[in-house]
Formats: structure tokens, sequence, C-alpha cells
């Protein structure tokens, strides 16, 4: 065979192999189309019920609740992965107990419910707490949802609180113990069908409440409580005329203290205040569940401490509820005793009058030196070493969103649902409770722990889809040098498997004569 006849015979293969290989890359083109468009999720979300730093470390390192995650393209729904682990030792079970820096500080946590979801076409939605199976905002807690999370702050925890300037107080600290309980909680995070479109948040809690144990409190009531411990009026002998039936005085005792409807109870026995900030937050007129975004929501509590119509007054308000009554009944006994009995007396009446006389001054005592000193000693504000030692010890932030509009609340954590993952720029974030321990003066909390976190978006468009890619054209020729698809070749399957079209493409190969290349792209054979 002659050079020219051979260079003859080798077209038809060559230009089959050329067809061959031209195929094989629009089709692999279009295949990888889908995964080469966008440069990130077209939509996101997380829900992440517990985030927090404890010191240096992330919460996740020392506890981590495995969060809802969803992206599109990717894990398109998420919910309720809630695997538990201690320092990455393995699951735990929900109601573990983390301790914060701090001798005796404890923290408890409930179960919490996650979900994630995300939509090709950019909503997206990720929820924390007591949400239901949809991602809807629930605030009661239903199917297992959590239960209350406690931290408890020991005294040694409290840097220097003070003391108050109240009777009986001494050098006793103003404020000792401290724990804050947290109902029900959730947060929410959604952006809308569409991209690069403003997402929004919403959050519930059930409940907020603070326990503020105080020595100083604790001791100056005691004196109060003592107050109405009335001497014993001794009894008559027979024959000696009775005294007058209003001076039948009794000894009391110093019941727990209710001001502004319940929403703040003094327990005198060991002067620890008891603060329900929603209920107390509605007597100020304001919903617990409606603040701004990063609402300092503690600030109302320390104003109410040292609010000249605030607690002071209101305790005080309540002691002479119990003192004036029995202050007239003493001045209505003595007033009745010295008409019935005008003349001298005898012993044995001399002796009742005597005890009488005693418990009215006691009575007038603890109003002068006690109950109205509670308004004016140490000034203006007699409680403000109280609600210094709290500012000391804490802060809470409600609704709280990194991204969001500025508040009275300054985020301590990074603005992402979970510490130990990157920062997403532009992504709608928000916390239902952010609670810092024991911040430092000029420097970042002991720990701050967050509750009800979700995060969504941004979602984006990626780039556009690559263009249709059609079969070069070629000269008529042998039928056997046509790839008999069937699907044009740029029609193939998007972002399903890609199998069928490589099928094809391996069904055209052989017939063409080449099945070495067909064997090659066959799907399963060879890192096909």
């Amino acid at each position: 065979m002659s050079e020219a006849s051979s260079r003859s015979a080798r077209r038809p293969l060559a230009a089959t192999l050329a067809l061959t290989l031209s195929a094989a890359a629009a089709l692999l083109l279009v295949e990888a189309g889908p995964a080469a468009a966008a440069t990130g999720p077209r939509a996101q979300s997380v829900g992440r019920f517990l985030d927090g730093q404890l010191g240096p470390q992330t919460l996740e390192s020392v506890i981590d609740v495995t969060d809802a995650r969803a992206s599109n393209p990717g894990t398109v729904t998420d919910q309720n992965p809630l695997d538990i682990k201690a320092g990455g030792q393995g699951d735990v079970p929900l109601s573990h107990k983390t301790q914060v820096p701090g001798s005796g500080n404890t923290v408890h946590f409930g179960a919490a419910n996650q979900v994630a979801k995300a939509q090709s076409n950019g909503y997206a939605y990720g929820a924390s707490g007591a949400v239901s199976n949809s991602g809807g905002v629930s605030a009661g807690g239903q199917n297992g949802h959590p239960a209350n999370a406690t931290f408890n702050l020991s005294p040694k925890a409290i840097p220097s609180p003070g003391t108050l300037p109240l009777p009986g107080a001494g050098n006793l600290a103003a404020l000792g113990g401290l724990s804050a309980t947290v109902g029900a909680v959730s947060g929410l995070a959604s952006t809308p069908a569409g991209f690069k479109k403003p997402g929004r948040t919403d959050y519930n809690i059930a409940g907020l409440g603070l326990t503020l144990g105080s020595p100083a409190l604790g001791a100056f009531l005691g004196q109060l409580a003592d107050a109405l411990k009335l001497p014993a009026v001794p009894s008559l002998p027979a024959g000696v005329p009775t005294v007058p039936k209003s001076c039948s005085v009794n000894s009391q005792t110093l019941s727990t203290i209710e001001l502004d409807g319940g929403a703040v109870t003094i327990n005198p026995a060991d002067g620890s205040i008891g603060v329900d900030l929603a209920a107390l937050l509605k007597q100020l007129g304001v919903d617990l569940n409606t603040l701004p975004a990063n609402t300092d929501v503690l600030a109302y509590l320390l104003n109410y401490l040292t609010s000249a119509k605030g607690l002071a007054t209101g305790a005080q308000d309540a002691l002479h509820g119990i003192f004036d009554p029995l202050q007239a009944q003493f001045t209505t006994c003595l007033a009745a005793f010295t008409k019935k009995f005008p003349g001298a007396l005898s012993n044995a009446l001399q002796s009742v009058l005597d005890a009488l006389t005693a418990g009215q001054q006691q009575i007038e005592d603890a109003i002068n030196k006690g109950v109205d000193q509670l308004a004016s000693a140490g000034g203006a504000n007699p409680l403000a070493p109280l609600a210094d030692g709290l500012k000391q010890a804490l802060d809470i932030g409600v609704n709280v969103q990194p991204n969001g509009k500025a508040g009275t609340f300054a985020s301590a954590l990074k603005a992402t649902p979970d510490q130990a993952t990157p920062v997403i720029a532009g992504q709608t974030i928000v916390r239902a409770v952010e609670i810092n321990f024991i911040p430092a003066a000029g420097g970042s909390p002991a720990a701050t722990l967050a509750l009800g976190n979700a995060a969504a978006g941004p979602s984006t468009p990626g780039k556009p889809a690559a263009p249709p890619v059609t079969q070069p054209h070629h000269p008529a020729g042998p039928p056997a040098t046509r790839i008999p698809t069937g699907v044009p070749a740029g029609e193939g399957t998007h972002g399903g498997s890609p199998s069928l079209p490589l099928v094809l493409l391996a069904l055209g190969a052989a017939m063409a004569g080449v099945g070495a290349i067909a064997w090659r792209v066959r799907p399963g054979r060879h890192g096909a």
C-alpha cells in the first residue's frame, strides 16, 4: 500500500476519533455546567440552639450540640440532628451541666428543636428552640421543645459588689449569689425567594427570670422582722378589770413582699430578690417579645433598682403597709387604755401599759430608723450598690442581631451562629437571648452564652448557566461516523446522573469502531 493510500485509509478513523472526542467534550461540558455554575450556595441557613464562648475557647469545643444546616445546592433540608458532644468526647445527655469560669458557676441546658431549609430560588430559613417542624415559631414549648435553661453564678464570682447603706446591713455584700432562668426560647431567620434580598428575623422568649441574693438586704429585713416580734403583754390576775379590746395586739411575721403585680418578690428570710423580667417590662409598658434589635434588657432592671420610684420605693411602701397599721393600732389602744383607767394604776395594769408602750416604741423605731431609711439612706439611690454589683456580674441582650441595627446591647460573639465556623458576610442572624457573664471593665466577658440562634442567607444567584453547546458541523459521511444519541449535545441531563449521556456516548463511539475510547468513558470503569 502506497503512502498516499495509507493516509487515505487513516482519514475515516481520524475523523471518527475527532468527532467522538468533540462530542465527549461537549457532553462532559454540559454535565459539568451546574457544578461550576455558582461560586457559593444559592441559599443557605442554620438553626443552632446553643452557641457561645468560654474565655478563649468556643463553647463548641467544650459542649457541642450539632446544629441543623441546609444549603442549595447541597443538603437542602435538615432537622433535629441534636448530636451532643462534650470536649469532643462522645455523646452526653441534653441536660448536661457545663462549668463556666469561676468556682461554683454552672449552666444547665434543656432539649431544643433545630431546623434548616434552603431552596434553589433563594428562599431559606433556619430556626432553633421552640419551633415546629415547618420552621414556624411557637412559644409553648410543644413536642418536647426546650426545657428551662438555668445559669448560676456563685458569690465568689461577683467582683467587689459593695454593701448597702441600710440599718443592720453592716459590711455584708450588697449582691451575693445570682441565678438566671430562661424559659423556652426560639429564633428564626429567613430570606425571601429571590437573590440579594434582605432577610427577616423573629424571636420568642417564654420566660426570663433573675434571682439576686443580697446578704445586706437580708440583714436589713431581718432587723425589721425582729421588730414585729412584739413584747408579751402580761396576763391580768382575777378580779382586775380587762384592758380594752383594741389592745389585743399580736406579733406578726414578715412574709414575702410582692411588688408590681408580683413581677418582683423579696424574701425577707435571706434578702433574695426574684425578678420576672417579662412581667416587670409589662409593668413598664414594654413587651419582652417585641423589643428592637440588640436590646440590653438588663438596663431596664438596673434602672428599676436605682430609680427613685423603683424597687426601694416599692419595698418601702410594702413595709409601710405592714408597720403602719400596727402603729395605728397601738395609738388607738393606748388612747383607749388611758380613757378606761384615768387614775393611778395597779401594778398589774401598769405592767400591761409598759408592755404596750414598749411595743409601740418598737414599731415606731422600725419605721423611723428602718422603713423610712430605705428611701433616703445613701442618697437618692440606696440600692445603687446592688445595681452596681449586678452590672459587674452579667449583661443580657435580647433579639440580638450582629448584622442588624445597632442598639443598647453589643454582642460579644462573632457574627455567626456557630463560633467555630467562619463569618459569612451579610448573613441574617438572630439570637433570642445572649448572656455575658462577669464582663471585665474594658475587656471581654469571661463567658458568653447565646440561646435560640438562627441564620439565613445571603442568597446569591451565582453565575449564569453555561450556554447550550451544539454538535460541531461536519460534512456528510458514512452513517457510522455520526453519534446516534437522539439527544442534542446541549440538552443532556443537568444536575442529575451523567450516566445517560455517557452511555450514549459510549454507544456512538462503539458504532464508530473505536471501542477503546468508549471503554475509557463508560461509567464505573477506570475512574470515569
